[in-house]
C-alpha cells in the first residue's frame, strides 16, 4: 500500500513540472517572417528593394547573397536591402535573422539576364562592322571593339558611300546590312556605289530623313514607314517600281537611269524637286503641287504630260521623249522650258515669266509666243512651222530658227533695244524664207548682213 501512494505522488509531481516546462516553452513564439518580393528576376544593371515583413525591432539580420557576381545586396539596413544585378545568371539573396535564441532563414531567388540594350548587336558583315567601328567621333562608347543596340541609337548619320564605282573594290563592299536595323534614330544614310542588294534593315528605320542608294543593285524598295524622308536617291539602281503615297514629307527625288515607268507625286505636296531623266515613265502628271521648283524628266518615253497649278516651278526639262501633247497651265514663275526632241505638233504657251524657251526638233505648225513678255532666248529649228511671229517678244536676244523649209516669213520687229549681244540663227536651213520683219536702225543692219545676197526681203 505504500509504495503505491508514493508512486501515486511521484507521478503527480512530474505531470506537474512537465506541465510547468510546458508552459514555460509556450511563452516564445515561432518567427513568421518572409520575403517581399519573394523572388526577382532583373537585367544587368538594375536595381531592386527586397523587404523583410514581420521582422521585430531587437532581432540582428544579416544580409548575403550565394553569388556575389550575380546579385549582391547593396544598401543594407534592418528590414530591407537593395539587391544590385551584377551579372547574367542565377543566385539568392539571403537573409538571416536572428531573435529570442531563434535563427531563420529566408531566400529571395533571382534571375539576371542580360540588358537588351547592352548585347553586342549581331553584324553578318564585317566590313559593315568594322566601317561602323571606324567611324568618329567613335561608337563603341566602352572600348569593348562591340556596338551594343543603346549605342547604335545615339547615332543620327551613317555616310559609307563611294563616289565612283571603280573606288568599290570588293574587299571594301558591304554585301549585308543585317543589324543596320537597330540604328532607330538614324536620320541620313548614305550607300551611295556599295552594290548593296537587300534593304529590309533599311526598311525598318522609320527615322530616316535622307536616303542615298545610287549605284546599288536594289531591284525593290519599300520607304512607307518612312514618313520623315525628306530626300531620297535612287538613280543608278534597277528599281522599276517606287510607292511614294506615304512620304508626304519628301523634298528632293532622284530616280535618274532606272525602270521606273509609272509614278505618282500627287500626295508630294512638299516636293521640291524631281529628277527622273533617263528613267522608263510614259505618262507623268504634276498637278497643285505648291513646292515643286523644277522638273526633269528627259530620255523617258513620255507621251502625255500634264503639268498644272505648279505655282513655284522655274524649271521644266522634258526634252528627248516621245511627247505628242502636253498640258501648261498655272505656271507664274517657270522661266526655262525645254521640249526639244520630241512630237509635239502644238503647243499653247501663256507663261509671264518665261525666258528660255527650247521646242527644236518636234512636228510644230506654228507657235504663238504672245503670251511670253519676258521671252530671252528661243530654240525651234527643225520644225515645220510656216510663219514664225516675235513681235510681241521685245527682249529676245538669241533665236534660234534654222532647218524650216516650211518658213516663209519671220517677224523681228518687236520695238524692243537691240543688243549688240544678240545672236541670231535664222538663215541657214530655211529655203522657202521670202521675208524678215525687223526694227529699224542696228537690228535691220545687222539681219541684211545675215542675209546677203539671198533672195530675202527684210522689211523695217
Amino acid at each position: 500500500m505504500k509504495k503505491s501512494l508514493t508512486c501515486v505522488v511521484f507521478a503527480t509531481l512530474l505531470t506537474f513540472l512537465l506541465a510547468a516546462c510546458s508552459d514555460k516553452e509556450d511563452t516564445v513564439q515561432p518567427l513568421k517572417l518572409q520575403l517581399n518580393p519573394s523572388e526577382l528576376t532583373l537585367t544587368v544593371g538594375e536595381k531592386a528593394t527586397v523587404t523583410i515583413t514581420g521582422v521585430p525591432q531587437d532581432a540582428d539580420v544579416l544580409w548575403m547573397t550565394d553569388a556575389e557576381n550575380i546579385a549582391s545586396p547593396v544598401n543594407r539596413m534592418h528590414d530591407k536591402t537593395d539587391v544590385q544585378a551584377v551579372g547574367v545568371g542565377k543566385a539568392s539573396v539571403i537573409a538571416v535573422v536572428k531573435t529570442n535564441g531563434q535563427r531563420l532563414e529566408l531566400k529571395c531567388p533571382v534571375t539576371v539576364k542580360q540588358n537588351p540594350n547592352k548585347q553586342p548587336i549581331a553584324f553578318e558583315d564585317a566590313n559593315l562592322k568594322r566601317q561602323l567601328l571606324a567611324m568618329q567621333p567613335s561608337i563603341d562608347k566602352d572600348g569593348d571593339g562591340e556596338i551594343t543596340p543603346e549605342e547604335a541609337k545615339a547615332v543620327t548619320e551613317i555616310d559609307f558611300h563611294f563616289d565612283n564605282k571603280s573606288d568599290a573594290t570588293p574587299e571594301k563592299l558591304i554585301k549585308s546590312l543585317v543589324g543596320l536595323e537597330q540604328f532607330s534614330n538614324l536620320k541620313t544614310l548614305n550607300l551611295k556605289n556599295q552594290g548593296i542588294t537587300s534593304t529590309t534593315a533599311i526598311e525598318k528605320l522609320a527615322n530616316l530623313e535622307v536616303l542615298n542608294l545610287c549605284g546599288d543593285n536594289i531591284t525593290k524598295l519599300d520607304v512607307s514607314s518612312m514618313n520623315n524622308l525628306k530626300d531620297l536617291r535612287l538613280y543608278d539602281t534597277q528599281l522599276t517600281a517606287l510607292d511614294l503615297s506615304k512620304n508626304v514629307n519628301l523634298e528632293q527625288l532622284y530616280i535618274q537611269r532606272t525602270g521606273i515607268s509609272s509614278l505618282d507625286i500627287s500626295q508630294l505636296k512638299k516636293l521640291k524637286l524631281l529628277l527622273a531623266n533617263g528613267a522608263a515613265l510614259t505618262e507623268l502628271t504634276a498637278i497643285d503641287l505648291p513646292a515643286l521648283e523644277q522638273i526633269q524628266v528627259t530620255k523617258n518615253n513620255i507621251r502625255k504630260m500634264t503639268i498644272r497649278n505648279l505655282p513655284a516651278l522655274q524649271q521644266l526639262h522634258a526634252n528627248s521623249n516621245v511627247l505628242k501633247e502636253i498640258t501648261l497651265e498655272n505656271l507664274p514663275l517657270l522661266q526655262r522650258l525645254n521640249l526639244y526632241d520630241n512630237a509635239l505638233e502644238s503647243l499653247t504657251l501663256d507663261l509671264p515669266k518665261l525666258m528660255f524657251l527650247f521646242v527644236y526638233d518636234n512636228q510644230l505648225k506654228q507657235l504663238d509666243t504672245s503670251h511670253l513678255p519676258m521671252l530671252f532666248q528661243i530654240s525651234v529649228s527643225n520644225n515645220p512651222i510656216k510663219k514664225l511671229d516675235l513681235s510681241s517678244n521685245p527682249i529676245v536676244r538669241n533665236i534660234e530658227a534654222e532647218n524650216m523649209p516650211a518658213m516663209t516669213e519671220l517677224n523681228l520687229k518687236n520695238n524692243g533695244d537691240f543688243d549688240e549681244d544678240y545672236e541670231y540663227l535664222i538663215i541657214d536651213g530655211n529655203t522657202s524664207l521670202k521675208t524678215i520683219y525687223v526694227d529699224a536702225g542696228s537690228e535691220a543692219t545687222a539681219v541684211k548682213q545675215l542675209v546677203g545676197s539671198k533672195a530675202i526681203n527684210v522689211v523695217e
